[in-house]
């Protein structure tokens, strides 16, 4: 029965050549402006193996999406190339990695919003954002299939 642990699985189109998976762990390591770097793709590269699979740490969608601080972003363009890097050093060991996507909507510390002294908007009290707040700020995602369209996939 052990065995059965080493043996390939598909998940989708995504062949594993074992069935051990690394579950996502809450790494804050990310450089200024949220941004995935060097010792991150260490991190990983470290724990890729052959045909195998990595999930991320959660990664923030939008600026108003986060929950921690230092956590690597995946809403900007300029996120894109630190996260291509790391994906890039995972597969060329083999493996296979997904990105966790993450926004904690209203349970975000205010302290970690943009415009601190506005209220997030799941706790506001009939005020929101201007349209200028909310185009910098992330409320829309209007470029959103940009920048997931040009991430490397799994496979």
């Amino acid at each position: 029965m052990t065995t059965l642990l080493f043996t390939p699985r598909f998940i989708g189109p995504t062949r594993l050549s074992h069935r051990i998976v690394m579950a996502p762990l809450t790494r804050m390591r990310s450089s200024k402006g949220n941004l995935p770097n060097d010792l991150m793709r260490t991190y990983y590269s470290q724990r890729a193996t052959e045909g195998g699979l990595l999930i991320s740490e959660a990664s923030p969608v939008s600026l108003t999406g986060y929950g921690f601080e230092r956590a690597a972003g995946i809403y900007d363009e300029s996120q894109i190339p630190g996260w291509k890097h790391i994906t890039d050093a995972v597969h060329a060991k083999g493996g296979r990695m997904v990105l966790q996507l993450w926004h904690v909507g209203r349970q975000s510390a205010r302290i970690l919003q943009p415009f601190a002294p506005m209220e997030t908007p799941g706790r506001s009290r009939g005020r929101y954002p201007t349209t200028r707040h909310a185009r910098l700020i992330g409320m829309k995602f209007p470029g959103s299939s940009r920048i997931t369209n040009r991430l490397p996939n799994a496979h």
